[in-house]
């Protein structure tokens, strides 16, 4: 008995989908114009997977991911730059996953996304 929320489309094949908060960003090197820092961006993220059970315990997963950019800083030399302006409001992108079935309650899941 699977709790995650899941749509049954067909026999094996549900729609499961999800909506999550997503951290991303990078360092950048010190330059000679200033030092080194990061790059925060703050993604809400809808995912609409399409998921292959091939038994109780596996589901594959396989869908498009949309990502809408809720704030976007730069941080360096103990200052915080809203740099928003300089990405695009939207990502899109492909995921794939799987998902193993620990207990009822709790889950594994490997996800790769490929952005655009």
């Amino acid at each position: 008995m699977r709790r995650t929320f899941q749509i049954n489309i067909y026999s094996n094949l549900v729609l499961q989908p999800e909506i999550t908060y997503s951290l991303k960003g990078y360092k950048f090197p010190a330059t000679q114009f200033n030092s080194e820092g990061i790059i925060a961006l703050n993604y809400i993220c809808f995912t609409p997977f399409l998921g292959y059970l091939p038994n109780e315990k596996v589901t594959l997963l396989l869908g498009p991911e949309v990502g809408f950019l809720t704030s976007a800083h730069a941080k360096s030399d103990n200052q915080n730059i809203d740099v928003s302006r300089s990405f695009q409001k939207i990502d899109i992108g492909a995921t794939l996953g799987m998902m193993y079935e620990i207990k009822k309650w709790a889950w594994y899941r490997v996800i790769l996304h490929k952005w655009f």
